[in-house]
């Protein structure tokens, strides 16, 4: 049976405490250049936040609060403050005062949130840029949570009402009805094209609908859908995953490798699902094997190991497994970060969602 490690460098694993890895990750993602906004800086940024509020560090707040304060420094020339980047972290450092200016950080947040409202509202989903003709998985993880965080912030309950049905036009596009899985992407005007089971895509999804899910309140417009439909995704996660606890870069390709970043956004997704009450406990069957699987999986350097490169938007399945899976990148980091610190003691930290700053806020 090809076992998780089999295409990796697996000597180089260090077994040690849980709160050691947990740093030792943390460091790691601070030495990454941070040289272009997109969903995997995002989350590795978010890691951080969590890891600073887990272990009582402060210099993981103090990166990524710089981070996110460069983000909206180049956003502030630019009208329109696309690509996606660390927003959830920049409304963090504003809730906790951590910003120079609160006013200009909000600015920049309300611009960017109407942005993907006015671009949504044009194709019925998730679409940062206006004139998109693609929707992308990855959209699902970030942008819909600060949508709903931003509109009660601002007492806006619009903005968190388009959150939901945003999300849930994304899912229309991208879910699989029959498997509950998720495409890499698809074409708004309804073309048909490849509908790839990406790995990580389906973990940007699960993670995004989990933190979407905690966010909003059970009675917002379109909730119930949105809950149905994660528990469809965690059905069809769970109809896929391998014994030994991790799931495929293709999820339902048995000739595609293991990847790490999947498997972790899977375990901080059902863990944070699972504890805040809001989907069934048997889940967590699922992330347990899962975080068993992975959870030594750092070498001494703090390097999460497995873990595939950007595959780009491909038809050809057969692009997807030609990505690298040696390197260490954000997409990793992040994951294992928000992964670890849901199970650093029996008790999850709380949840952006839940009011307290992101499991993850300074």
């Amino acid at each position: 049976m090809f076992r998780f490690g089999d295409s990796v460098n697996v000597h180089a694993s260090v077994e040690r405490p849980l709160a050691e890895r947990l740093a030792a990750v943390g460091y790691a993602a601070m030495g990454y250049w941070f040289y272009r906004w997109d969903w995997g800086e995002a989350i590795a940024l978010d890691g951080l936040l969590a890891a600073s509020r887990a272990l009582d560090n402060p210099a993981y707040t103090t990166f990524a609060v710089t981070e996110a304060q460069r983000w909206a420094d180049e956003a502030g020339t630019n009208s329109d403050p696309n690509p996606f980047g660390p927003a959830g972290v920049l409304l963090d450092a504003v809730e906790g005062g951590l910003v120079r200016d609160d006013s200009a950080a909000l600015d920049c947040l309300r611009r960017y949130a109407e942005n993907v409202r006015v671009a949504g509202s044009r194709v019925g989903a998730l679409a940062h840029q206006d004139g998109a003709t693609t929707g992308f998985v990855d959209s699902l993880y970030g942008m819909p949570e600060l949508l709903a965080r931003l509109g009660r912030r601002l007492e806006t309950p619009a903005m968190v009402d388009d959150a939901v049905a945003l999300s849930l036009g994304h899912c229309r596009l991208l879910q699989s009805e029959r498997s509950g899985l998720f495409a890499h992407f698809a074409e708004f005007d309804g073309a048909d094209g490849a509908r790839i089971a990406w790995g990580r895509g389906n973990g940007w999804a699960v993670l995004g609908l989990s933190d979407l899910v905690l966010a909003v309140a059970p009675e917002t417009p379109g909730a119930d859908e949105l809950t149905q439909r994660f528990v469809a995704m965690l059905d069809g996660l769970r109809a896929t995953q391998e014994p030994g606890g991790w799931w495929r870069n293709i999820l339902d390709d048995p000739a595609s490798y293991p990847e790490a970043s999947t498997s972790l956004m899977v375990v901080a997704a059902v863990t944070q699902a699972v504890r805040s009450g809001r989907v069934d406990a048997r889940y967590l069957t699922m992330a347990d094997a899962a975080w068993s699987s992975l959870e030594h999986r750092v070498d001494a350097n703090g390097h999460v190991a497995g873990v595939s490169y950007r595959p780009g938007l491909n038809a050809d399945p057969a692009r997807y497994e030609h990505t690298p899976l040696v390197g260490a990148y954000p997409w990793g980091q992040g994951p294992y970060l928000r992964a670890a610190c849901q199970r650093l003691d029996d008790t999850a930290a709380p949840t952006r969602a839940e009011g307290e700053g992101a499991s993850c806020s300074p």
